[in-house]
């Protein structure tokens, strides 16, 4: 599992999973020490033992970086957050689609 966010500075990070842990990720640039090319790759900063710590902590990085003066302000800035984060992981089914018929 490979998903991208976006947070408010529009800076990427990843929630990549394997069969042991979850991790956010950033995006470094990296030498290559045969050729010399500079090349960009995602490099994991935090790692999670469960989905729910690694989705608090995103959902934490997102408010932080919010510029919001105030509460009302925060409030439309966790809510854009929960919708972003909650839009990754939606599991519903459009039964319309399913059987055929337009969405």
């Amino acid at each position: 599992m490979e998903l991208i966010f976006k947070l408010k500075n529009n800076e990427p990070i990843m929630l990549r999973a394997d069969s042991l842990n979850y991790e956010l990720c950033k995006i470094r640039q990296r030498k290559d020490e045969v050729t010399g090319i500079t090349e960009n790759e995602w490099a994991a900063f935090k790692w999670y033992a469960s989905l729910p710590q690694a989705l608090s902590r995103l959902m934490e990085m997102k408010l932080r970086a919010s510029d919001a003066t105030t509460l009302v302000q925060l409030r439309e800035d966790l809510e854009s957050a929960r919708h972003e984060i909650m839009a990754g992981w939606s599991t519903g089914i459009d039964v319309r689609r399913k059987l055929g018929g337009k969405p």
